[in-house]
């Protein structure tokens, strides 16, 4: 195991280390966060931050990386199946279209996660005034899940992936889920809720679902 991860134990230090970070770091934000909270919102002495994460810096990049690793286990399998779709030639456009749903279908399922709050503060974050530690959450998950949208959108609209259209077009369909992360306490208090029900992230999906079919379509101005 890196040294970075901690161990499913909750009375290792590492572990502990990495919920405070979660919880510190979403409140406070980088700056704003001392060793001093973090040792004591994880109950050990503050010299245990630099001993397993060489201080601060090196446990808000292992908070990343932990947050990385979590979200990847929802996202990354269904991007994984994208990428090997399409390096075939035999994915027709209404498998793509079925794909692009299941990708989205995976991140609302992660929004739906009671943990992904706590993330989601620190990813907001890192989405506004982004710190050397977005490079991790980025390499790692988002833009593989991003290039994978814009490979199943080029395929159905028949332009580059890396076209400007294909990113921008992407990023809409992408933002149709983030936007119950991102504004998810407007949408909560809409509903009269403290967290989402299961009923309610499947009418989400479903939504969303409807959405992508309907819309996604060639333009004028992508060709």
């Amino acid at each position: 195991m890196n040294s970075n991860s901690p161990k499913s134990s909750k009375e290792d230090p590492r572990h502990r280390l990495i919920d405070a970070g979660l919880e510190i770091f979403g409140t406070h934000g980088f700056e704003g966060a001392t060793t001093r909270m973090l040792a004591g919102k994880a109950g050990v002495n503050q010299a245990a931050i630099p001993y397993y994460y060489g201080g601060k810096e090196g446990l808000y990049h292992a908070v990343i990386a932990y947050i990385a690793e979590n979200a990847g286990r929802f996202m990354l399998p269904v991007t994984e199946k994208i990428t090997a779709a399409l390096a075939g030639h035999d994915l027709t456009d209404e498998a793509a279209v079925d794909l692009l749903v299941e990708q989205l279908s995976a991140f609302i399922r992660l929004v739906g996660q009671g943990e992904s709050r706590r993330w989601g503060r620190i990813i907001m974050r890192e989405q506004m005034q982004p710190t050397q530690a977005f490079d991790i959450i980025y390499d790692r998950v988002i833009r593989r899940v991003h290039e994978a949208c814009a490979g199943l959108i080029g395929r159905v609209l028949d332009i580059s992936p890396n076209s400007k259209a294909a990113i921008i077009r992407a990023h809409s369909v992408v933002g149709q889920a983030m936007i119950f992360q991102a504004a998810r306490e407007t949408i909560l208090r809409r509903l009269g809720r403290k967290e989402f029900t299961p009923e309610d992230i499947e009418m989400i999906r479903s939504i969303i679902e409807d959405q992508i079919r309907t819309t996604l379509g060639p333009s004028p101005g992508d060709r």
